[in-house]
C-alpha cells in the first residue's frame, strides 16, 4: 500500500471478495465511489495465494487475514464506512474466523451474501442475502454503460499489479445457456474471480445500507446451503428481469475503456491497497 498523507475521501468505499476453496484462487476488489458522485473507481483487486501461511495457519483463516488487511488498509484511507458482504464465516470446522478477523471499527459492516444462480433475491433463514449472479450482471451492465458529465466512463479501473489481468477477465465473461436451459455467467476461457470480486462491489455499492466488504461462498459451502434453502423455501425479494448479454465487453466498448487507452486513464485514482 502507498503511503497515503491525508484520506482518500469521506464516502466509504466496497470491498468485495469471491473466495474459492482449497484449489481455487480467492479475489478481492475494493471500489470507491467519487466524492463528487461522478462515477466510481477500483483503485484495487487483487488474487491472494492459496497455500497457508505455515502449517499452524489453515486455509480460510489465511484468507480471513488477507481480507482484515485489505479492510484494515482502506479504513486508514477513508473517513468514510467500509461495507464487507462476507458469505463463509466459519471454516469446515466449524469455527467462526472472518468475522473474528475483521477489525474493531464503527464503520465496518459486516453483510452476509449468497451468490445464487437463480433469478430472485431474497433473505435466506440464516440471514443471508441471496443474490443471483444475473443481478450482479445486470448492475455491471448498468454501471458500464453510464457516462460521467464530461463523457468518461463511469466505472475506472486505477493502475495497479492487477489491473490488465482484471480488463481482461471482464471482457471474457460472458453468458451462456446450458443444455438444461439455464443462463451461466462466467469467463469463456480462464479465471473470472477479480471480475466477479469487482460485479460483487458494484452491487454492493448500490445497496441501502450505511456502511459497505462481499464474499461470495466456499465452494463447500454452495452445495449444503442450497439444500438448507430448498428444504426452508423461505425468502422475499422481486425477481430480475434478466437481458441477454454476450459479453460486458458490449457495454463499454465505445468509452476506449479496456485498452487503457486516454479515455481510461484519466480517471485512475491512487491505489488503496
Amino acid at each position: 500500500m502507498h503511503d497515503q498523507e491525508q484520506p482518500v475521501d469521506s464516502s466509504g468505499c466496497v470491498i468485495a471478495m469471491d473466495l474459492g476453496g482449497r484449489r481455487d484462487a480467492s479475489a478481492a476488489a475494493i471500489l470507491v465511489p467519487d466524492a463528487d458522485g461522478s462515477g466510481v473507481t477500483c483503485t484495487y483487486a487483487t488474487r491472494f495465494p492459496l497455500r497457508a501461511q505455515g502449517p499452524e495457519e489453515g486455509y480460510y483463516r489465511t484468507q480471513a487475514r488477507h481480507l482484515a488487511s485489505m479492510v484494515t488498509r482502506a479504513l486508514a484511507a477513508t473517513s468514510g464506512p467500509v461495507r464487507v458482504l462476507l458469505d463463509v464465516t466459519r471454516d469446515e470446522g466449524g469455527r467462526e474466523i472472518f468475522t473474528a478477523e475483521l477489525p474493531r471499527d464503527h464503520r465496518v459492516e459486516f453483510w452476509p451474501v449468497w451468490i445464487t444462480s437463480g433469478t430472485a433475491p431474497g433473505v435466506a433463514r440464516d440471514g443471508r442475502r441471496m443474490v443471483p449472479k444475473a443481478a450482479l450482471v445486470n448492475t455491471a451492465k448498468a454501471a458500464f454503460s453510464r457516462q460521467r458529465p464530461d463523457g468518461g466512463p463511469w466505472v475506472a479501473i486505477a493502475e495497479f499489479p492487477e489491473a490488465e489481468v482484471l480488463r481482461r477477465e471482464l471482457t471474457q465473461f460472458a453468458a451462456r445457456t446450458t443444455a438444461a436451459g439455464n443462463t451461466v455467467f462466467e469467463a469463456r476461457k480462464g479465471h473470472d474471480d477479480l471480475a466477479i470480486a469487482l460485479l460483487m462491489a458494484l452491487y454492493g455499492l448500490g445497496q441501502d445500507t450505511s456502511a459497505r466488504v462481499v464474499c461470495n461462498p466456499a465452494n463447500y459451502d454452495q452445495g449444503r446451503s442450497r439444500n438448507l434453502l430448498m428444504k426452508n423455501p423461505r425468502f422475499s425479494g422481486q425477481a430480475v428481469d434478466l437481458e441477454q448479454l454476450p459479453t460486458l465487453t458490449s457495454a463499454a466498448t465505445r468509452h476506449n475503456y479496456w485498452g487503457g487507452g486516454s479515455a481510461a486513464s484519466r480517471y485512475t485514482r491512487r491505489s488503496v491497497r
